[in-house]
């Protein structure tokens, strides 16, 4: 029979069974062999103050007794803890009341669990709270079952703790791959808390920031059986006050707090019952503290050492992810504020070449052709008189003529009529053929589509971007000929500026100025796209796509066919077209 119940005892430790089913077993395999009805085992807390239950069996096992005891209250507890072997406590040992095991007045069998030369736990025995006895015998069998029975709890709680280990590596790299994933405070909390939660295997998951105006932690997040309830709540952190949660001292303390369990306290810090202990850990930006991570589990002593340093990580990793977030939205705020003030000065810059535009033309233009007229009756008055005379009205109404033609020329380079009464396309015809008069480059206009109308403002970017290409042609790229190219495909409008100068090398960066690099940017905020392509000797194509909402009719559909490779400038192997 005792034979019989070592075996069985050794054989559950191939098992691999959880510690409290493993507890219980044993329990059961130890009270078989001595005869014994009931039975429960005790293990020492992290810091050896306390025991906690691990198991019960039979008669008198009952959870409603407190799970976890002060070690230093119990008298039997530490009369095992120092002779290290079975201890037999009759009925009458009133020294030895206030015991963990309470079943009733009857005796009591005490044994210590060892492994590796260290007592990690107690086992408790009775008969059902009758008297039984106890010979020499007898406790050196109880000592030797309780050897084995202690190396098979010693490896269930090893392989628990290995366990622990992966879920917590899993843990840390799903905390990781979330942060690294979302961009937005207000879907990464929520998301951490439900992985907290899954991974580390709690009952629930909060997270709670500091406020400085309401001095109060306000949750956030949380994951758990009806946890979106307590989302947005604020509890009050003040010095003053001693009834604080275990958060809100985590934040005080800048330091974790850990409840081991929560039946050994006054009052409740938890939302749930079921709950027994809390692990509080700051949340730390910068060493600075910002809120707390709080992790509720319905077992007492579920978390330790190894849990404590684990969390901290997750809570700086909290911490820096939100100080990244903060910092990417307000950086996103200002480049918001800046593209806004950026589009007020461009609409201010358009309405005020419009106006210049039209003065020089309606203005100054009109003005000088009336002097121009006024000349010439002076001309025709002053015939006959000496030639000096004749020669001065000649050169001044000359210099009137080009004087009219460059005000001309300029009002059409501020703001062309053309392209607010006619669109883009006239106004890139004439500025092309102006452009070849001045320059001696020869530059013409494709289209697909042309006679489609497109939204104004795209029509002034447009016309601005073929307008800066042409003038970085003029200025660098000695080119003999440049082609623009407007075609529609399938909701976006492509715009390509193409010249067969000398191009540049691979790698250079371009030589185009701020012109470009603010085109760029407006393009971008337009939701386009602007690429610039060179090789040496092969010229340089500009290219920006913009996303367009097509007209209806029949311009629509001729917006939305193919683009043809000669006008988009597609490479081939032999360089540019």
């Amino acid at each position: 029979m005792q034979m019989r119940a070592f075996y069985r005892i050794s054989r559950l430790g191939s098992d691999a069974l959880v510690p409290e089913e493993a507890g219980r077993r044993v329990a059961a395999k130890f009270c078989q062999a001595l005869g014994l009805t009931g039975a429960e085992i005790w293990l020492l807390g992290p810091a050896r103050r306390r025991l906690w239950r691990l198991g019960a069996y039979g008669e008198g096992a009952t959870e409603k007794r407190p799970a976890s005891v002060r070690i230093k209250d119990d008298p039997f507890a530490r009369l095992l803890l120092r002779r290290r072997d079975a201890v037999y406590a009759p009925a009458d040992r009133r020294d030895l009341t206030g015991s963990a095991w309470s079943a009733g007045p009857g005796p009591v069998l005490g044994v210590p669990l060892a492994a590796r030369g260290r007592v990690f736990g107690l086992l408790y025995a009775c008969h059902g709270g009758r008297p039984f006895g106890m010979s020499a015998r007898d406790l050196e069998l109880a000592s030797a079952l309780a050897h084995v029975i202690g190396e098979v709890l010693h490896d269930a709680l090893g392989h628990q703790k290995e366990a622990k280990r992966r879920r917590r590596m899993i843990l840390l790299n799903r905390v990781h791959q979330a942060i690294s994933s979302e961009d937005r405070e207000t879907l990464l909390l929520p998301r951490l808390a439900r992985i907290l939660r899954r991974e580390a295997r709690c009952h629930a998951v909060l997270l709670g920031l500091y406020e400085e105006e309401a001095k109060g932690l306000k949750v956030v997040a949380a994951a758990g059986p009806g946890a979106n309830r307590l989302v947005g709540r604020l509890y009050a952190v003040r010095r003053d006050r001693r009834d604080l949660c275990p958060g809100g001292r985590a934040v005080l303390t800048q330091r974790p707090v850990l409840v081991e369990d929560l039946h050994t306290l006054l009052g409740s810090l938890s939302h749930w019952r079921e709950v027994r202990s809390i692990l509080a850990i700051p949340i730390r930006r910068d060493e600075r503290v910002i809120g707390a991570l709080r992790l509720e589990a319905r077992e007492p002593f579920a978390f330790d050492d190894e849990d404590i340093k684990l969390f901290s990580i997750a809570g700086t990793e909290i911490g820096q992810a939100i100080l990244r977030m903060r910092t990417l939205e307000e950086l996103s705020r200002r480049q918001s504020e800046l593209r806004a003030v950026s589009r007020n000065l461009e609409e201010m810059l358009e309405e005020d070449r419009r106006r210049i535009a039209r003065e020089l033309h309606d203005e100054l233009a009109q003005s000088m052709s009336v002097a121009k007229l006024n000349l010439g009756h002076l001309q025709a008055m002053t015939q006959g008189s000496p030639a000096e005379v004749g020669r001065t009205l000649r050169d001044t109404a000359a210099l009137l003529d080009r004087t009219i033609a460059e005000t001309h020329r300029i009002s059409m380079d501020l703001r062309p009529a053309t392209l607010d009464q006619l669109g883009l396309l006239p106004a890139l015809r004439w500025f092309a053929a102006d452009f070849s008069r001045r320059t001696g480059i020869q530059a013409r206009v494709q289209a697909d589509g042309a006679g489609a109308r497109i939204r104004h403002e795209f029509e002034t970017l447009l016309y601005r971007f073929f307008q800066e290409a042409l003038t970085n042609v003029a200025r660098h790229s000695g080119a003999r000929r440049a082609v623009l190219s407007l075609t529609g495909d399938g909701g976006q409008l492509r715009a390509v500026a193409w010249d067969d100068g000398r191009g540049m090398a691979s790698g250079r960066k371009p030589r185009h100025g701020l012109g470009l690099l603010g085109m760029r940017e407006r393009i971008e905020r337009a939701g386009g796209v602007l690429r610039i392509e060179s090789r040496p000797g092969k010229g340089t194509r500009v290219m920006a796509e913009i996303p367009l909402l097509l007209p209806a009719g029949r311009e629509a559909r001729a917006m939305r066919r193919p683009v043809a490779r000669a006008a988009v400038g597609e490479t081939t192997s032999g360089g540019f077209p």
